[in-house]
Protein backbone atom coordinates (compact mmCIF):
# COMPACT_ATOMS: atom_id res chain seq x y z
CA UNK A 1 0.00 0.00 0.00
CA UNK A 2 3.00 2.42 0.92
CA UNK A 3 4.69 1.83 -2.42
CA UNK A 4 1.20 2.69 -4.46
CA UNK A 5 1.04 5.59 -2.61
CA UNK A 6 4.49 6.55 -3.86
CA UNK A 7 4.28 5.54 -7.05
CA UNK A 8 0.94 7.98 -7.42
CA UNK A 9 3.23 11.48 -5.27
CA UNK A 10 5.52 10.42 -7.90
CA UNK A 11 3.31 10.31 -11.50
CA UNK A 12 1.37 13.36 -10.00
CA UNK A 13 4.94 15.45 -8.82
CA UNK A 14 6.09 14.62 -13.18
CA UNK A 15 2.48 15.80 -14.44
CA UNK A 16 2.60 18.55 -11.95
CA UNK A 17 6.40 19.31 -13.48
CA UNK A 18 5.35 19.15 -17.08
CA UNK A 19 2.44 21.12 -16.88
CA UNK A 20 3.24 24.52 -18.28
CA UNK A 21 1.31 26.97 -16.26
CA UNK A 22 -0.52 24.75 -13.58
CA UNK A 23 -3.97 25.83 -14.03
CA UNK A 24 -3.80 27.90 -16.51
CA UNK A 25 -6.57 28.55 -19.60
CA UNK A 26 -5.39 26.92 -23.14
CA UNK A 27 -3.74 28.49 -24.77
CA UNK A 28 -0.48 28.39 -23.11
CA UNK A 29 1.54 29.47 -25.20
CA UNK A 30 2.54 33.29 -25.22
CA UNK A 31 1.87 34.03 -28.82
CA UNK A 32 -0.34 36.55 -30.08
CA UNK A 33 -4.13 35.06 -30.65
CA UNK A 34 -7.71 36.12 -30.75
CA UNK A 35 -10.97 35.59 -32.67
CA UNK A 36 -9.65 35.82 -36.16
CA UNK A 37 -6.72 34.53 -38.25
CA UNK A 38 -4.79 37.65 -39.82
CA UNK A 39 -4.48 37.69 -43.51
CA UNK A 40 -0.84 37.68 -44.21
CA UNK A 41 1.04 38.48 -47.60
CA UNK A 42 3.87 35.96 -48.34
CA UNK A 43 7.08 36.95 -46.43
CA UNK A 44 8.84 33.81 -47.37
CA UNK A 45 13.01 33.51 -47.19
CA UNK A 46 12.65 36.66 -45.13
CA UNK A 47 11.37 39.17 -41.72
CA UNK A 48 9.02 41.89 -42.89
CA UNK A 49 5.90 43.54 -42.45
CA UNK A 50 3.05 40.90 -43.83
CA UNK A 51 -0.10 43.02 -42.94
CA UNK A 52 -0.31 46.74 -42.50
CA UNK A 53 -3.78 49.12 -41.52
CA UNK A 54 -4.07 52.06 -43.12
CA UNK A 55 -3.47 55.40 -41.43
CA UNK A 56 -5.23 56.11 -38.94
CA UNK A 57 -5.13 59.56 -36.82
CA UNK A 58 -0.81 59.24 -37.66
CA UNK A 59 -0.47 55.72 -36.70
CA UNK A 60 -0.34 52.35 -38.84
CA UNK A 61 -0.96 48.83 -37.17
CA UNK A 62 1.08 46.06 -38.66
CA UNK A 63 2.06 42.79 -38.48
CA UNK A 64 5.61 41.17 -38.89
CA UNK A 65 5.97 37.50 -39.60
CA UNK A 66 8.86 35.74 -39.78
CA UNK A 67 9.31 33.77 -42.89
CA UNK A 68 12.50 32.52 -42.20
CA UNK A 69 13.28 28.78 -41.33
CA UNK A 70 15.07 30.13 -37.85
CA UNK A 71 14.46 32.03 -34.67
CA UNK A 72 14.59 35.74 -35.38
CA UNK A 73 14.40 38.93 -32.74
CA UNK A 74 12.46 41.88 -34.16
CA UNK A 75 14.85 44.95 -33.70
CA UNK A 76 13.09 47.66 -35.08
CA UNK A 77 9.97 48.65 -37.72
CA UNK A 78 11.10 51.62 -40.34
CA UNK A 79 7.79 52.68 -42.22
CA UNK A 80 7.61 55.44 -44.68
CA UNK A 81 4.96 57.47 -46.04
CA UNK A 82 5.14 59.18 -49.63
CA UNK A 83 2.68 61.49 -51.01
CA UNK A 84 2.30 64.03 -53.71
CA UNK A 85 4.05 61.75 -56.36
CA UNK A 86 7.00 60.75 -53.86
CA UNK A 87 7.81 64.61 -53.70
CA UNK A 88 7.50 64.42 -49.90
CA UNK A 89 8.15 61.15 -47.71
CA UNK A 90 8.08 61.25 -43.91
CA UNK A 91 9.83 58.33 -41.73
CA UNK A 92 9.00 56.76 -38.49
CA UNK A 93 10.42 54.30 -36.79
CA UNK A 94 9.46 52.23 -34.23
CA UNK A 95 11.44 49.22 -31.60
CA UNK A 96 8.40 47.43 -29.54
CA UNK A 97 6.67 44.31 -31.17
CA UNK A 98 4.54 41.91 -29.03
CA UNK A 99 6.24 39.94 -28.53
CA UNK A 100 9.63 40.67 -30.30
CA UNK A 101 11.20 36.75 -30.83
CA UNK A 102 9.50 35.58 -33.34
CA UNK A 103 9.97 31.54 -34.29
CA UNK A 104 9.75 30.55 -37.74
CA UNK A 105 6.23 31.56 -38.75
CA UNK A 106 5.32 33.38 -36.04
CA UNK A 107 3.98 37.08 -36.07
CA UNK A 108 4.15 40.11 -33.93
CA UNK A 109 1.87 43.01 -33.35
CA UNK A 110 3.24 46.63 -34.12
CA UNK A 111 2.25 50.15 -34.50
CA UNK A 112 4.31 52.69 -36.12
CA UNK A 113 3.61 56.58 -34.83
CA UNK A 114 3.47 59.16 -37.69
CA UNK A 115 4.14 62.77 -36.33
CA UNK A 116 0.79 64.62 -36.90
CA UNK A 117 -0.19 64.95 -40.77
CA UNK A 118 2.79 62.47 -41.21
CA UNK A 119 0.75 59.86 -42.66
CA UNK A 120 -2.28 61.04 -44.55
CA UNK A 121 -5.01 58.95 -45.50
CA UNK A 122 -3.47 57.61 -49.23
CA UNK A 123 -0.18 57.72 -48.56
CA UNK A 124 2.02 54.96 -50.07
CA UNK A 125 3.44 52.95 -47.64
CA UNK A 126 6.96 50.97 -47.57
CA UNK A 127 8.10 49.28 -44.74
CA UNK A 128 11.75 47.89 -43.49
CA UNK A 129 12.05 45.27 -40.51
CA UNK A 130 15.24 45.20 -38.96
CA UNK A 131 16.10 41.74 -37.40
CA UNK A 132 18.88 39.43 -36.17
CA UNK A 133 18.59 35.85 -35.30
CA UNK A 134 17.71 34.91 -32.02
CA UNK A 135 18.89 32.02 -29.70
CA UNK A 136 15.71 30.76 -28.91
CA UNK A 137 11.89 30.42 -30.51
CA UNK A 138 10.78 32.17 -27.20
CA UNK A 139 10.57 35.70 -25.90
CA UNK A 140 11.01 35.32 -22.46
CA UNK A 141 8.89 39.07 -21.62
CA UNK A 142 5.82 37.45 -23.57
CA UNK A 143 3.10 36.81 -21.54
CA UNK A 144 -0.39 34.77 -22.06
CA UNK A 145 -3.78 35.95 -22.80
CA UNK A 146 -6.74 34.06 -22.47
CA UNK A 147 -10.57 34.20 -21.15
CA UNK A 148 -11.36 37.04 -23.73
CA UNK A 149 -14.57 38.87 -22.80
CA UNK A 150 -15.72 41.61 -25.51
CA UNK A 151 -18.14 43.81 -24.08
CA UNK A 152 -21.45 44.84 -26.59
CA UNK A 153 -21.48 48.45 -28.28
CA UNK A 154 -20.89 51.86 -26.32
CA UNK A 155 -21.62 55.38 -26.77
CA UNK A 156 -18.78 57.83 -26.33
CA UNK A 157 -14.98 58.11 -26.76
CA UNK A 158 -15.10 54.19 -25.65
CA UNK A 159 -16.98 51.68 -28.60
CA UNK A 160 -16.04 48.49 -27.02
CA UNK A 161 -14.20 47.05 -24.14
CA UNK A 162 -11.96 43.75 -24.18
CA UNK A 163 -11.39 42.05 -20.67
CA UNK A 164 -8.61 39.53 -20.71
CA UNK A 165 -6.61 37.41 -18.18
CA UNK A 166 -2.75 37.66 -17.86
CA UNK A 167 -0.31 35.15 -17.24
CA UNK A 168 3.28 34.92 -16.44
CA UNK A 169 4.10 31.51 -17.67
CA UNK A 170 7.30 31.36 -15.72
CA UNK A 171 8.33 29.89 -12.80
CA UNK A 172 11.30 32.03 -12.31
CA UNK A 173 11.03 35.52 -13.58
CA UNK A 174 8.75 38.06 -12.41
CA UNK A 175 7.34 40.30 -15.49
CA UNK A 176 7.61 43.32 -14.35
CA UNK A 177 5.40 46.69 -15.87
CA UNK A 178 2.72 44.48 -17.76
CA UNK A 179 1.16 45.33 -20.73
CA UNK A 180 -1.76 43.85 -22.76
CA UNK A 181 -2.16 44.98 -26.88
CA UNK A 182 -5.29 44.31 -28.73
CA UNK A 183 -5.55 44.29 -32.90
CA UNK A 184 -8.43 44.78 -33.96
CA UNK A 185 -9.37 43.85 -37.90
CA UNK A 186 -11.77 44.90 -40.22
CA UNK A 187 -13.66 42.25 -42.72
CA UNK A 188 -10.53 41.62 -45.03
CA UNK A 189 -8.58 40.57 -41.71
CA UNK A 190 -6.36 43.47 -42.22
CA UNK A 191 -5.20 45.60 -38.95
CA UNK A 192 -7.41 48.63 -38.59
CA UNK A 193 -5.77 49.19 -35.01
CA UNK A 194 -3.53 48.54 -31.78
CA UNK A 195 -4.33 49.54 -28.21
CA UNK A 196 -2.01 49.55 -25.52
CA UNK A 197 -2.98 49.45 -21.93
CA UNK A 198 -0.84 48.73 -18.88
CA UNK A 199 -2.26 46.09 -16.39
CA UNK A 200 -3.59 47.77 -12.83
CA UNK A 201 -0.47 45.99 -11.27
CA UNK A 202 2.98 46.84 -11.18
CA UNK A 203 4.49 43.20 -11.60
CA UNK A 204 2.93 39.39 -12.25
CA UNK A 205 5.25 37.03 -10.09
CA UNK A 206 5.71 33.51 -11.30
CA UNK A 207 2.96 31.71 -12.96
CA UNK A 208 0.73 34.45 -11.30
CA UNK A 209 -2.24 35.83 -13.48
CA UNK A 210 -4.03 39.25 -13.55
CA UNK A 211 -7.19 41.01 -15.44
CA UNK A 212 -6.96 43.75 -17.79
CA UNK A 213 -9.88 45.47 -19.15
CA UNK A 214 -8.46 46.74 -22.61
CA UNK A 215 -10.94 50.27 -24.03
CA UNK A 216 -11.62 50.07 -27.89
CA UNK A 217 -12.14 53.62 -29.84
CA UNK A 218 -13.63 51.42 -32.64
CA UNK A 219 -16.16 48.67 -32.53
CA UNK A 220 -13.61 45.42 -32.75
CA UNK A 221 -15.67 42.24 -33.30
CA UNK A 222 -12.32 40.27 -34.83
CA UNK A 223 -9.11 40.75 -32.55
CA UNK A 224 -6.52 39.28 -31.60
CA UNK A 225 -4.12 40.05 -28.24
CA UNK A 226 -0.58 39.48 -27.10
CA UNK A 227 0.97 40.82 -23.87
CA UNK A 228 4.65 41.38 -22.53
CA UNK A 229 6.48 42.60 -19.60
CA UNK A 230 7.99 45.84 -19.90
CA UNK A 231 11.85 46.80 -21.51
CA UNK A 232 13.05 49.10 -18.52
CA UNK A 233 10.80 51.39 -16.49
CA UNK A 234 11.79 54.26 -18.62
CA UNK A 235 10.03 52.41 -21.55
CA UNK A 236 6.49 52.47 -20.37
CA UNK A 237 4.30 55.59 -20.08
CA UNK A 238 2.47 55.58 -16.55
CA UNK A 239 -0.89 55.10 -18.17
CA UNK A 240 -2.88 53.53 -20.41
CA UNK A 241 -1.81 54.72 -24.13
CA UNK A 242 -3.94 53.42 -27.06
CA UNK A 243 -1.31 54.33 -29.43
CA UNK A 244 1.88 54.63 -27.96
CA UNK A 245 4.51 52.62 -30.44
CA UNK A 246 7.64 52.60 -28.03
CA UNK A 247 10.34 54.49 -28.44
CA UNK A 248 9.84 55.99 -31.74
CA UNK A 249 11.42 58.79 -33.42
CA UNK A 250 10.02 60.20 -36.76
CA UNK A 251 11.28 62.88 -39.28
CA UNK A 252 9.77 64.20 -42.44
CA UNK A 253 12.18 65.21 -45.42
CA UNK A 254 11.91 66.19 -48.96
CA UNK A 255 13.49 64.98 -51.68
Amino acid sequence: MTVRLLVAAVIFGVALTMSPIAGATEPVAAVPHGNVEPALDSVRGKVAVAASGAPVDDRVAVIVENGTTRPARVKSVTATATRGGGATATRARTVVAYPRVLAPGGYALAVVKFPRDGAPVGATMQFRVASRQARSSTDRRALVTGDFVLSPPMTGAVAQTLGATVTNPSRARTARAPRAVVMCFNEARKPVTLTTTRLDVAELGPTRSAPVSVRLTTLCPAYVVAASAGLTSSAWRSSSDSWWSGWWSASPRSS
